[in-house]
């Protein structure tokens, strides 16, 4: 059996049950595409897998490689495990992923958010500010932002339920008196709270980047600068990792970039 018809069956089998099916699909179409997938099962040693590892590095990112291992890792797993296919041990075991990046560090950086406040009343689009600060706020993702529902919001108890995030839980979400207010000042005459598709909230962020003038910054840093401002405003570890919704504390701390300034400001002892 070739590592193609291996990869084939987990597509098909486990990969199809899991929300980042299409994502995935593409990446093990990548996979069967590799000259590493003509290589048999008993062929496929960790000298193979290293020699494929380094190839992959000068072509892609790190990240890539990571991503693409950890799937054929996973895939040989199954099949010893639940295939019945009879192999001595895990080839992977003994090879080292590539390490991932320490994480964007990317915050707003002063005057950046005045310029924002400034230029995004301007986009074509209404809701642009009002996702923007919404995002600050609350630290969610964007596809949670766009995906938010009216009647998944509690304004008594000020909480937004969100049925199915990333990770594949549900997570209540607290909302600030500022994400409240933003929220009020919202039409409620659709299903979604923030009308508006992925491709026109990247539209929209690009152009205002452009009339900003504002180099580097991504809507995704949105949550980095999130997720740091709920610490420098002292929460608990416990309690941000309930807000941004990390099950690892180790992926959170890659989310938060405090700034020196702010932490010398508090050892006024």
């Amino acid at each position: 059996m070739t590592i193609r018809a291996l990869l084939q069956r987990y597509v098909e089998t486990v990969s199809v049950k899991k929300r980042s099916f299409l994502t995935e699909k593409l990446t093990i179409r990548a996979l069967c595409n590799d000259p590493i997938s003509n290589c048999y099962l008993s062929e496929f040693k960790p000298a193979v897998i290293a020699e494929y590892r380094d190839r992959r590095l000068k072509e892609v990112k790190p990240s890539t490689v990571n991503r693409q291992m950890s799937i054929l890792k996973h895939c040989i797993s199954i099949a010893r495990s639940e295939w019945g296919i009879e192999i001595s041990s895990n080839p992977f075991d003994v090879i080292k992923l590539p390490p991932l990046s320490e994480g964007r560090e990317r915050r707003l950086k002063d005057g950046e958010w005045e310029l924002i406040k400034l230029h995004a009343p301007k986009a074509r689009n209404g809701l642009l500010l009002p996702i923007i600060e919404f995002a600050i706020e609350t630290g969610m993702r964007q596809g949670e932002i766009l995906g938010l529902r009216w009647e998944n919001i509690n304004f008594e108890s000020r909480l937004a339920f969100l049925p199915l995030t990333k990770n594949g839980s549900s997570r209540k979400v607290p909302l600030s008196l500022r994400a409240v207010a933003i929220l009020a000042g919202l039409q409620r005459d659709q299903t979604l709270v923030f009308p508006v598709c992925r491709k026109t909230l990247y539209s929209a962020w690009s152009s205002l980047m452009g009339r900003t003038g504002i180099e580097g910054l991504r809507f995704h840093d949105l949550r980095h600068e999130a997720i740091s401002r709920f610490f420098e405003r002292g929460l608990s570890l416990p309690e941000v990792a309930a807000i941004s919704g990390h099950k690892s504390y180790k992926m959170l701390f890659r989310y938060t970039h405090m700034k020196p300034e702010e932490i010398a400001l508090k050892l006024n002892w």
